[in-house]
């Protein structure tokens, strides 16, 4: 009995933790720094750990990764600890995996009677004007308001939105 072997392409290749904290306070340290200082600062970095960073590319090289492994930290410390330390900070957030925080949407739905009164005038509409190839909502929006006025501004905005959507629905289905 043979046994077969396959080789599984590896595409994330993580950090030991140690390595991880340790370039994460590399990051805290000089995210403030100039372009040409951070690279300055990085290359001392590299000296002042040489064994650690040295084992970490030794493993890494292990497990497949075929890259220069001391470019692959500086752009994860660039990229996922600076940048995006400096983007929450902006958003006002503390911590680099906090999201801001979003209330939830309202959805003001439209009452069931008022859909339907839609959804049949946009069918009687597409029927009436079969021919047309490019008739507009808007169009058969204001022809639906000369029949069925409206005075809420609130409501109206409402039935507007639901009736675009109604009417791309239903004309996407008989197209279909």
């Amino acid at each position: 009995m043979t046994q077969l072997v396959v080789n599984q392409n590896k595409f994330r290749y993580t950090y030991n933790p140690d390595v991880e904290t340790l370039l994460k306070s590399f990051a805290n340290i000089h995210e403030e720094e100039g372009r040409k200082q951070f690279k300055s600062s990085w290359l001392d970095f590299i000296n002042e750990n040489k064994t650690i960073l040295d084992e970490e590319k030794q493993r890494l090289e292990q497990e497949g990764y075929k890259n220069d492994v001391y470019s692959k930290m500086f752009h994860t410390i660039k990229y996922y600890y600076v940048k995006k330390n400096k983007k929450n900070k902006d958003n006002g957030n503390t911590s680099l995996y906090d999201s801001p925080v979003k209330d939830k949407r309202t959805y003001n739905k439209i009452d069931k009677d008022q859909l339907s009164l839609i959804v049949t005038f946009i069918n009687q509409d597409l029927q009436e004007y079969k021919n047309t190839n490019n008739i507009k909502p808007q169009y058969s929006y204001n022809r639906f308001l000369e029949k069925h006025s409206i005075e809420n501004s609130k409501l109206q905005l409402q039935i507007k939105n639901s009736y675009k959507t109604q009417y791309y629905k239903i004309k996407n289905k008989t197209i279909i």
